[in-house]
């Protein structure tokens, strides 16, 4: 098993205007997704059972309970699956429905602070023309509104 001083995630949001979607990629760390959903599920699961399998969904439970984009409601994400890149880090899909992107847009993610005092959320926007284009959010900022250019 891998262990890490750092505690952070990589998350991309990239719209496709032609697919009418917002496409979700996150890169986390194996040992922090899977102490967090033992966490969330309250019971022992091996990741590497789960993973790019139909049981993956535990893990969507939780990152439906971690993260959220919404303009006026909450957008409703759809999970794609997991896929394991090396011994140590897990890529989670998720795409949303946008048959355009809202003039506003708030993004929250608590993805791991209920674990490390020191997590960060990186957020990276692409073909989104909102007035950051990079997000860092962790414990003591979860969330971030934006606007359109």
């Amino acid at each position: 098993m891998f262990f890490h001083d750092f505690h952070f995630t990589f998350t991309v949001l990239d719209y496709a205007a032609e697919e009418k979607i917002v496409k979700c990629s996150q890169k986390v760390f194996y040992d922090d997704l899977e102490k967090a959903v033992i966490a969330h599920l309250g019971y022992d699961i091996r990741l590497d059972s789960v993973i790019n399998t139909p049981g993956d969904t535990v893990l969507y439970h939780y990152f439906e309970s971690v993260f959220e984009l919404n303009s006026k409601k909450a957008m409703e994400p759809i999970w794609i699956g997991s896929e394991l890149q090396g011994a140590d880090l897990v890529w989670l899909y998720v795409q949303y429905e946008a048959k355009k992107l809202p003039k506003e847009l708030n993004i929250s993610s608590s993805l791991f602070t209920e674990l490390y005092d020191d997590q960060a959320n990186i957020i990276l926007l692409k073909n989104m023309d909102y007035n950051d284009d990079r997000l860092h959010l962790d414990n003591t900022e979860q969330s971030a509104k934006l606007t359109r250019n």
